[in-house]
């Protein structure tokens, strides 16, 4: 199951990340769209504040 897409882009040197919404569109995370690290990203994935990659 699929529940986090993140992309490196290496010319800002930051890591996103991105969240499937009901229309099956990967959309920016509004509430942490990128950092610098990507365990900080994993981090949010993994608490689900908004629960939306868990439910």
């Amino acid at each position: 199951m699929v529940v986090a897409k993140f992309t490196y882009v290496g010319t800002q040197r930051e890591w996103r990340l991105y969240c499937q919404h009901r229309d099956l569109r990967w959309h920016s995370y509004q509430a942490l769209p990128a950092a610098s690290s990507f365990a900080e990203l994993l981090d949010e994935v993994d608490a689900d504040p908004t629960g939306i990659f868990w439910g």
